[in-house]
């Protein structure tokens, strides 16, 4: 094991001074991940809420979500084909056939923007009975979403890591203040340290300025030279990960990332 030292030491300071994330959430990405973000935000809300999603500059969906069931699409509906005849519609079970037209909806919907805020308000009036609407493990079934139910960031953290194989040069896996795990030759391990440590400086310090407020795993490419390795930085919160790769490889394991961890 390399001597990363300095590297955990860094780590240490930096962690004591990190700020929590801002209040804004963010959800982005293609319609697949968009439609798992939506559904993980039902799964994770228990008190009768309108949650609503918002486009910069574009379209918007309301949401009736409550007892980690998606109820309704609320009004005012979104100019997309079929929204209308949805608006305020309670959705009785996963078999309603209004939930797979309002998954048609919101596919429409995310092909005019990739990234959403999500801000949540207490439903008015007396909304809807609290045993209505369809559970976010049923939705996510019916709507074909793969999940992964059980694994944590840090986990998929690894699993991806360690599945790059001979398609990375060298990586290290961080958890908390201690390189975890690695993978390489002692060059290069050594690089991939002084990078971290001076990234990382910066970073910790500044992540919910980066993000704004979004959650989820990231990937950032930070060198990308036709001569030396590139560097791929992976966050997942909890744990985070340096990679060099050859510069041609970047763009196709930055994809497999995001295929990876799209939950």
């Amino acid at each position: 094991m390399n001597d990363f030292s300095r590297l955990e030491q860094k780590l240490a300071k930096l962690r004591q001074r990190e700020r929590a994330a801002g209040e804004k959430r963010v959800m982005r990405g293609d319609h697949d991940r968009l439609l798992a973000a939506v559904v993980t935000e039902i799964d994770e809300t228990i008190l009768p809420r309108r949650v609503s999603f918002q486009a910069e500059d574009g379209p918007a969906f309301h949401l009736a979500v409550a007892n980690r069931r998606l109820q309704a699409l609320l009004a005012p509906a979104p100019a997309a084909e079929g929204a209308a005849q949805l608006a305020d519609t309670a959705l009785n079970n996963a078999e309603d056939p209004n939930v797979a037209a309002l998954k048609a909806v919101l596919e429409k919907v995310f092909g005019k923007a990739d990234a959403f805020s999500i801000t949540t308000h207490k439903q008015s009036g007396d909304g809807f009975p609290s045993d209505i609407g369809v559970p976010a493990a049923q939705l996510s079934r019916a709507w074909g979403i793969a999940t992964t139910e059980g694994t944590t960031p840090k986990e998929l953290l690894a699993s991806f890591v360690s599945g790059l194989g001979d398609r990375s040069i060298a990586w290290l896996r961080i958890e908390g203040e201690d390189v975890a795990d690695q993978y390489g030759d002692a060059d290069t391990l050594g690089m991939l340290g002084e990078h971290a440590a001076i990234f990382l400086d910066g970073y910790l310090s500044k992540r919910e300025q980066i993000y704004q407020g979004e959650q989820g795993p990231a990937c950032l490419v930070l060198a990308a030279g036709d001569a030396t390795p590139g560097i791929i930085f992976l966050d997942c919160g909890e744990a985070m990960a340096f990679v060099a790769v050859r510069a041609a490889a970047i763009g196709a394991i930055a994809r497999d990332w995001q295929s990876h961890v799209a939950i």
